[in-house]
């Protein structure tokens, strides 16, 4: 046995994925690398300005990731140079997790969010909104596919989906979440909370969990063994407790229950695609400002950043007109990265907040191109000839436009024959 000593309290571990090496976090502002079989301090990440409370390492182990203060540092484990900074949380890091393949890296933060930074460049790629308070542990299922993260608002959260703006709650703790785990197989969760226990989840959210109960005092931390038998949990108790895994309890089918009621319009507001635009409530004669749920659950066409200024009480000016520009903006962005069918969403949404900014149209027109909806696609580009835009002349707009997909390395059949529907219009305006 052998110790390894900082100046002190160690509260972050993580071991590189051969087991060599050991990582350790103190709130001596350091994080330290150890040979596993000696103890040999193999070097110091020295430059945090506040405890180091957790760190990760890559599947590879190339790359170390230190939380410290609000940021995050990602190191070369070789070398010991730091490569870049995860910056953006508006509290302590506290947690982090990297994904399976590598690619990318999981904060959670006192700021009560979660962030997923690309592992390559450190760019935010998402935001996990939707916890009440601290996110206090992040664990990554072993294909990816989903992030768990526990939260001081005693509850722990399940996001999925391509941008993880959806996610399902695990609710039941009286304390905090302070620790969370996946099974290998990615079937199972293990929460650990202040409430003393520690719970075993279905990975899907349903079913009743599992409790493990006999802690005197706060579940720390959890682990699950690789082979998916054995469950551990660490508590202030001072003890480790060792559980073999067994059957979830089956779900009591009692239908005719608040909680059931409520989980059916939680499931309902979950799987709803989008929500109604202001033109459309105003439509049905609704209130135009629309529900915090829309906004808060992230849905279309509520998840810009316009809408959490409006929920923060900010006054607004031609808030459709804003949002219509947005809309338009990304369908031009979805088009350059030939992702036609989100270009159309957005197109779609972009012009039905302001239909007057027929420029959107044309984001519209080259979605629908792309997806081989020929005569929709014609019928847009011809809707508006003559027509004169910030950019200049419609017809000229489009045409410029075919070049520039032509210079991506895409076209289709319809862009030549709308050139020659518009060769009339391109020589009075060359005339000019």
């Amino acid at each position: 046995m052998f110790r390894l000593g900082h100046a002190g309290a160690v509260v972050a571990l993580a071991m590189t994925p051969d087991g060599g090496r050991i990582v350790t976090g103190s709130d001596d502002k350091s994080a330290r690398m150890w040979d596993a079989s000696t103890g040999t301090e193999l070097f110091r990440l020295e430059g945090h300005d506040s405890p180091v409370l957790a760190v990760a390492v890559t599947p590879d182990g190339s790359r170390i990731v230190s939380g410290a203060g609000n940021v995050a540092r990602v190191w070369d484990a070789s070398t010991r140079a730091e490569l870049f900074r995860l910056e953006g949380h508006d509290g302590p890091v506290v947690a982090v997790a990297v994904t399976p393949d590598g690619s990318r890296i999981v904060t959670g933060s006192d700021d009560k969010t979660a962030r997923v930074w690309d592992a390559r460049t450190g760019a935010e790629l998402f935001r996990l909104e939707g916890h009440n308070g601290a996110v206090l542990a992040v664990a990554i299922t072993p294909d990816g596919a989903r992030i768990v993260t526990g939260s001081a608002d005693k509850s722990a959260r399940v996001w999925n989906g391509g941008t993880l703006a959806r996610s399902y709650p695990l609710d039941g703790h009286d304390g905090r979440v302070l620790a969370v785990a996946i099974t290998p197989d990615g079937a199972r969760i293990v929460t650990g909370s202040d409430d003393t226990t520690a719970r075993v989840w279905d990975g899907r959210g349903r079913g009743r969990p599992l409790r493990l109960e006999g802690h005197e005092s706060s579940v720390l931390a959890v682990a699950i063994t690789p082979d998916g038998a054995r469950t551990v949990t660490g508590s202030d108790d001072k003890t480790a407790r060792v559980w073999a895994s067994g059957p979830l309890p089956r779900q009591q089918h009692q239908f005719d229950t608040a909680l059931n009621r409520q989980a059916v319009i939680d499931r309902a507001k979950a799987v709803v695609p989008r929500c109604l635009t202001i033109a459309q409530r105003r439509l049905f004669v609704l209130d135009p400002k629309p529900p915090g749920w829309c906004i808060d659950m992230h849905k279309y066409p509520y998840d810009a950043q316009l809408w959490k200024d409006w929920k923060a009480g900010k006054k607004l000016a031609a808030a459709d007109s804003k949002i219509a520009g947005i809309y338009g903006d990304f369908a031009n962005d979805a088009i350059e990265a030939a992702d036609f069918r989100t270009a159309l969403i957005a197109a779609d949404l972009g012009i039905t907040f302001d239909p007057e900014k027929i420029w959107i149209t044309i984001n519209q027109a080259h979605a629908n191109m792309f997806l081989d909806r020929t005569d929709k696609a014609r019928r847009a580009y011809l809707a508006h000839r003559g027509a004169t835009l910030e950019q200049g002349q419609w017809e000229k707009v489009i045409v410029d436009d075919f070049e520039k997909l032509r210079r991506q390395g895409r076209t289709h059949a319809l862009m030549r024959d709308i050139e020659g529907e518009f060769k009339s219009a391109l020589t009075v305006e060359a005339g000019k």
